[in-house]
C-alpha cells in the first residue's frame, strides 16, 4: 500500500477513536456549552436512522449491512484503482457507519451530543464522518478517472 493509503487509513482509525471517546464523555457529563452558542454538547438517544427517521428494527439492521458492505466494495474498487479522494471518502463513511452500528448493537439506539446552532438534529462525529465521506464520494464520482501510466 502506498504511503498516501497508509495515511488516510491511520487518520480514520485515529478519528474512530475520537468518536468513540467523545461519545463516551459526552455521555458522562451534563450539557454544556463547548463553543460559545455555535456548539452545544447535548447527550441524546437517536433510536431511527438519518436524522431519527424510524425505520422497524430488522430493517434497519438489514438496511445498514447493506449500505456498509456497498461503501466497503467501493472503498475496496477505489483502493485498487488507486483512486486515493475516493478511498478516503469511503473511509470515512464505512468507519462512521460502523461506529453507529456498534452503538446500536451495544445500546439499541445512536448516543448523539453535538448540537450546532445553524443545524437542526443533534449528531455525533460519527455522522459528520459519514456527511463528510458521502460528499468526497460526490466529487469524487464527478473527477475524471486518473490516466493510466
Amino acid at each position: 500500500m502506498r504511503r498516501p493509503y497508509w495515511i488516510a487509513a491511520g487518520t480514520v482509525a485515529a478519528l474512530f477513536v475520537v468518536d468513540r471517546l467523545s461519545r463516551s464523555l459526552a455521555f458522562a457529563r451534563p450539557s454544556r456549552h463547548l463553543i460559545g452558542s455555535l456548539l452545544r454538547s447535548e447527550p441524546t438517544t437517536n433510536v431511527g436512522v438519518a436524522l431519527g427517521i424510524p425505520i422497524p428494527g430488522f430493517a434497519m439492521y438489514v438496511l445498514l449491512i447493506v449500505l456498509i458492505s456497498i461503501v466497503g466494495a467501493l472503498g475496496w474498487a477505489a483502493f485498487r484503482k488507486h483512486q486515493l479522494l475516493a478511498w478516503w471518502a469511503s473511509l470515512l463513511v464505512f468507519t462512521g457507519a460502523i461506529s453507529n452500528l456498534l452503538d446500536r448493537l451495544h445500546y439499541g439506539y445512536v448516543r448523539d451530543f453535538l448540537q450546532f446552532s445553524f443545524w437542526p438534529t443533534t449528531a455525533n462525529f460519527g455522522d459528520w464522518m459519514v456527511t463528510v465521506g458521502a460528499i468526497l464520494l460526490l466529487i469524487s464520482s464527478l473527477r475524471p478517472p486518473p490516466r493510466e501510466t
